[in-house]
């Protein structure tokens, strides 16, 4: 798989997550996928729990939208640069609902094989979503 359509399938995996659906969002990902948040200390593994996480995330943050900004790819791996944004209305794992708006900049790195991703591994900053959702001090010291 050229570089090019490597970044273009995670680009994919990324706008599919926008349609709320758990069968499009799973489309571009190998049925023993492995994907890892490490900000969360979560792991998914095979659609049935990947899915299982998405609708998770879309109950507590309705509103929940990913962007992609880049995309970069080389074989069998892709990098994707992205901004997400939402609402937490409801609460996510052991994330209390604020009802606060946030936005996070994020990295994604895949592993494809097969077209698919079957590893991906998303980076991001917890500190600065803690603070948006107001559940750690801005580093200002206001909240």
């Amino acid at each position: 798989m050229s570089g090019e359509a490597s970044a273009r399938v995670l680009g994919a995996c990324i706008e599919d997550f926008n349609s709320r659906d758990a069968a499009c969002a799973q489309r571009h990902y190998s049925d023993d996928v492995e994907h890892a948040v490490p900000a969360l200390r979560a792991v998914w593994r095979g659609r049935a729990e990947h899915a299982a996480a998405f609708r998770r995330l879309w109950q507590a943050s309705p509103d929940l939208r990913l962007t992609v900004v880049s995309t970069l790819g080389d074989d069998d791996q892709a990098v994707a640069e992205w901004v997400i944004r939402g609402t937490l209305e409801q609460p996510l794992d052991d994330l209390p609902a604020t009802g606060r708006r946030f936005e996070v900049r994020g990295v994604s790195c895949a592993r494809l094989a097969g077209g698919k991703v079957r590893r991906q591994v998303d980076y991001w900053d917890l500190p600065t979503l803690l603070r948006q959702l107001g559940l750690l001090a801005p580093l200002d010291g206001r909240r």
